[in-house]
Protein backbone atom coordinates (compact mmCIF):
# COMPACT_ATOMS: atom_id res chain seq x y z
CA UNK A 1 0.00 0.00 0.00
CA UNK A 2 0.98 3.61 -0.88
CA UNK A 3 2.28 5.91 1.82
CA UNK A 4 -0.13 8.36 2.38
CA UNK A 5 0.65 11.83 3.76
CA UNK A 6 -1.68 14.41 5.10
CA UNK A 7 -0.20 17.70 3.30
CA UNK A 8 -3.27 19.86 3.97
CA UNK A 9 -7.17 20.06 5.27
CA UNK A 10 -7.52 22.01 1.95
CA UNK A 11 -7.04 18.45 0.23
CA UNK A 12 -9.53 16.29 2.01
CA UNK A 13 -11.85 14.27 -0.05
CA UNK A 14 -15.53 15.70 0.14
CA UNK A 15 -17.89 14.30 2.05
CA UNK A 16 -21.64 14.82 1.55
CA UNK A 17 -20.51 17.10 -1.33
CA UNK A 18 -18.69 19.29 0.98
CA UNK A 19 -14.77 20.09 2.16
CA UNK A 20 -15.83 21.39 5.54
CA UNK A 21 -18.03 18.17 6.21
CA UNK A 22 -15.21 16.18 5.46
CA UNK A 23 -13.32 18.21 7.88
CA UNK A 24 -15.75 18.21 10.25
CA UNK A 25 -16.26 14.18 10.08
CA UNK A 26 -12.46 13.88 10.14
CA UNK A 27 -12.24 16.03 13.64
CA UNK A 28 -14.88 13.59 14.93
CA UNK A 29 -13.09 10.46 14.28
CA UNK A 30 -9.33 11.76 15.67
CA UNK A 31 -10.96 13.39 18.90
CA UNK A 32 -13.82 11.20 20.01
CA UNK A 33 -12.04 9.62 22.68
CA UNK A 34 -11.12 13.47 24.44
CA UNK A 35 -14.80 12.99 25.80
CA UNK A 36 -14.58 13.32 29.79
CA UNK A 37 -13.99 9.42 31.65
CA UNK A 38 -17.31 7.84 32.13
CA UNK A 39 -19.21 9.64 28.94
CA UNK A 40 -19.20 9.20 25.00
CA UNK A 41 -18.92 11.54 21.98
CA UNK A 42 -22.37 11.81 20.27
CA UNK A 43 -22.53 13.11 16.75
CA UNK A 44 -25.14 15.25 15.56
CA UNK A 45 -26.31 15.84 12.54
CA UNK A 46 -27.89 19.53 10.99
CA UNK A 47 -29.37 21.17 12.44
CA UNK A 48 -26.54 20.91 15.04
CA UNK A 49 -27.02 23.04 17.98
CA UNK A 50 -24.03 24.88 17.49
CA UNK A 51 -22.19 21.62 17.87
CA UNK A 52 -20.86 18.34 15.74
CA UNK A 53 -20.76 16.37 18.51
CA UNK A 54 -20.98 17.15 22.78
CA UNK A 55 -20.88 14.62 25.83
CA UNK A 56 -23.07 14.89 28.58
CA UNK A 57 -21.16 14.77 32.17
CA UNK A 58 -23.12 12.96 35.15
CA UNK A 59 -24.17 15.96 36.35
CA UNK A 60 -25.86 16.83 33.35
CA UNK A 61 -23.66 19.45 31.94
CA UNK A 62 -22.27 19.33 28.54
CA UNK A 63 -18.85 19.73 26.72
CA UNK A 64 -19.20 20.27 22.85
CA UNK A 65 -16.97 20.41 20.00
CA UNK A 66 -17.53 22.45 16.60
CA UNK A 67 -15.18 21.67 13.96
CA UNK A 68 -14.32 24.93 11.10
CA UNK A 69 -12.82 24.86 7.75
CA UNK A 70 -12.96 28.38 7.12
CA UNK A 71 -10.01 30.78 5.78
CA UNK A 72 -9.04 33.50 6.84
CA UNK A 73 -9.24 35.02 10.24
CA UNK A 74 -12.07 37.34 10.05
CA UNK A 75 -14.35 34.64 8.62
CA UNK A 76 -13.35 32.23 11.17
CA UNK A 77 -14.39 34.60 14.44
CA UNK A 78 -17.55 34.90 12.44
CA UNK A 79 -18.08 31.47 12.06
CA UNK A 80 -17.12 31.03 15.86
CA UNK A 81 -19.42 33.65 16.78
CA UNK A 82 -22.46 32.25 15.37
CA UNK A 83 -21.65 29.00 17.21
CA UNK A 84 -21.28 30.24 20.23
CA UNK A 85 -24.77 32.09 19.88
CA UNK A 86 -26.42 29.12 18.85
CA UNK A 87 -24.79 27.01 21.82
CA UNK A 88 -25.38 29.66 24.35
CA UNK A 89 -29.04 29.56 22.95
CA UNK A 90 -29.72 26.06 22.43
CA UNK A 91 -27.13 24.37 24.78
CA UNK A 92 -27.66 26.43 28.21
CA UNK A 93 -26.28 23.27 30.00
CA UNK A 94 -22.70 23.38 27.45
CA UNK A 95 -20.08 24.33 29.72
CA UNK A 96 -16.89 23.99 27.49
CA UNK A 97 -16.72 23.97 23.95
CA UNK A 98 -13.51 23.32 21.99
CA UNK A 99 -13.35 24.89 18.60
CA UNK A 100 -11.20 22.64 16.20
CA UNK A 101 -9.56 24.26 13.02
CA UNK A 102 -7.62 23.49 10.13
CA UNK A 103 -4.98 26.00 10.27
CA UNK A 104 -2.89 27.11 12.87
CA UNK A 105 -3.36 31.13 14.10
CA UNK A 106 -0.34 32.89 13.96
CA UNK A 107 1.02 34.74 16.93
CA UNK A 108 3.34 37.36 14.76
CA UNK A 109 2.30 40.54 13.53
CA UNK A 110 2.66 40.77 9.36
CA UNK A 111 2.29 43.95 7.73
CA UNK A 112 0.17 46.66 8.88
CA UNK A 113 -1.45 44.31 11.40
CA UNK A 114 -1.76 45.84 14.97
CA UNK A 115 -2.89 42.23 16.12
CA UNK A 116 -1.91 38.73 15.35
CA UNK A 117 -4.27 36.20 14.41
CA UNK A 118 -3.83 34.19 18.48
CA UNK A 119 -4.73 38.12 19.84
CA UNK A 120 -7.99 38.55 17.89
CA UNK A 121 -8.79 35.31 18.99
CA UNK A 122 -7.92 35.80 22.48
CA UNK A 123 -10.09 39.23 22.23
CA UNK A 124 -13.24 37.18 20.57
CA UNK A 125 -13.64 34.84 23.12
CA UNK A 126 -13.25 37.73 25.79
CA UNK A 127 -16.25 39.47 24.36
CA UNK A 128 -18.40 36.29 23.84
CA UNK A 129 -18.16 35.84 27.94
CA UNK A 130 -19.41 39.53 27.95
CA UNK A 131 -21.85 40.14 25.44
CA UNK A 132 -23.44 36.96 24.39
CA UNK A 133 -26.22 35.67 27.14
CA UNK A 134 -24.73 32.49 28.28
CA UNK A 135 -21.24 33.22 27.07
CA UNK A 136 -19.70 33.66 30.28
CA UNK A 137 -21.00 29.96 31.38
CA UNK A 138 -18.68 28.55 28.76
CA UNK A 139 -15.05 27.47 29.11
CA UNK A 140 -13.69 27.59 25.76
CA UNK A 141 -10.58 25.94 24.20
CA UNK A 142 -8.97 25.51 20.78
CA UNK A 143 -7.33 22.50 18.94
CA UNK A 144 -5.79 23.36 15.72
CA UNK A 145 -3.83 22.13 12.74
CA UNK A 146 -0.70 20.90 14.71
CA UNK A 147 -2.83 19.32 17.42
CA UNK A 148 -4.72 16.89 14.49
CA UNK A 149 -1.64 16.74 12.51
CA UNK A 150 -0.01 14.98 15.78
CA UNK A 151 -3.44 13.02 16.26
CA UNK A 152 -2.76 11.75 12.67
CA UNK A 153 0.92 10.83 12.97
CA UNK A 154 -0.76 8.04 14.76
CA UNK A 155 0.22 4.62 13.58
CA UNK A 156 -3.66 4.00 14.58
CA UNK A 157 -4.65 6.63 11.80
CA UNK A 158 -3.27 5.21 8.94
CA UNK A 159 -6.89 3.69 7.67
CA UNK A 160 -7.96 7.25 8.10
CA UNK A 161 -5.33 8.84 6.14
CA UNK A 162 -5.59 6.55 3.23
CA UNK A 163 -9.53 7.01 3.30
CA UNK A 164 -9.14 10.61 3.72
CA UNK A 165 -6.47 11.84 1.35
CA UNK A 166 -5.40 8.56 -0.93
CA UNK A 167 -8.56 5.94 -1.49
CA UNK A 168 -10.73 5.29 -3.79
CA UNK A 169 -13.25 8.36 -4.63
CA UNK A 170 -16.43 7.95 -4.17
CA UNK A 171 -18.64 7.51 -7.48
CA UNK A 172 -20.26 10.65 -7.92
CA UNK A 173 -24.43 10.56 -8.63
CA UNK A 174 -25.32 11.34 -11.96
CA UNK A 175 -28.62 13.84 -12.27
CA UNK A 176 -31.37 12.12 -13.67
Amino acid sequence: MAKVVASSFDTLRTWNGEQSRAFEELAFQLLKDRAPYGTRAIRTGNPDGGVEWYATLPDGTEWGWQAKHVHGIDALLTAMTDSVRRVAKERPALRKLTFVISWNLATGLGGRERKSQRMKYEDKVAKWRTNIPGGNAIDFDLVQESDLLDELAKPQHNGRRWFWWGGPRPRQRLAR
